[in-house]
């Protein structure tokens, strides 16, 4: 049996109807730069690269070029995205295929992982895109987040769209 993590939030993963049509949450910081990938569809429609930025698929659902998805046949899977140090209270992840297939996000901004969610990973067979809301129980200054990936818990692509940062108050951290 595997211990449970420890972690520095709790999450919920929103329908886009659930969000009442707020898509991108007052003061979003988005990612800026990969620092990392442990696979990529390919260098194009799929690549790391696709997840930076605001969203530019959801809220569509599936298997859809301008997101980032990994190479097939990969077990599990990573990408270390880079933000201007920020104060964080929310982290939001735009799913848009393989849903529930991301199970964890790390904080690495110190170069050591620390855990602020994790989950199983297990579909979501409704077809529709979600937003993982996590949300910290105190606010942390954040540069770079590692989410972790289970392509083979959900039977298909992991496609995230974007990943935003979510000021907490006093927002950018000097």
């Amino acid at each position: 049996m595997v211990a449970p993590v420890a972690t520095y939030g709790t999450a919920v993963r929103l329908t886009p109807a659930q969000l009442g049509g707020l898509t991108v949450p007052p003061g979003a910081v988005f990612a800026t730069a990969v620092l990392a990938v442990s696979s990529e569809y390919n260098s194009e429609g799929w690549s790391a690269r696709q997840a930076l930025g605001p969203p530019n698929v959801f809220p569509q659902h599936g298997d859809l070029q301008g997101t980032w998805a990994q190479a097939g046949g990969s077990r599990r899977d990573s990408i270390t995205l880079q933000f201007p140090q920020t104060m964080v209270q929310e982290i939001w992840v735009y799913e848009t295929n393989g849903v529930g297939g991301l199970y964890r996000v790390d904080d690495v901004s110190s170069g050591m992982a620390v855990p602020l969610w994790a989950g199983t990973a297990a579909p979501l067979s409704d077809g529709q895109s979600r937003i993982l809301r996590l949300t910290l129980a105190a606010p942390r200054a954040i540069t770079a987040l590692r989410l972790l990936t289970d392509p083979d818990a959900v039977d298909t692509y992991v496609e995230i769209d974007a990943v935003a940062v979510v000021p907490a108050a006093g927002g950018i951290a000097k």
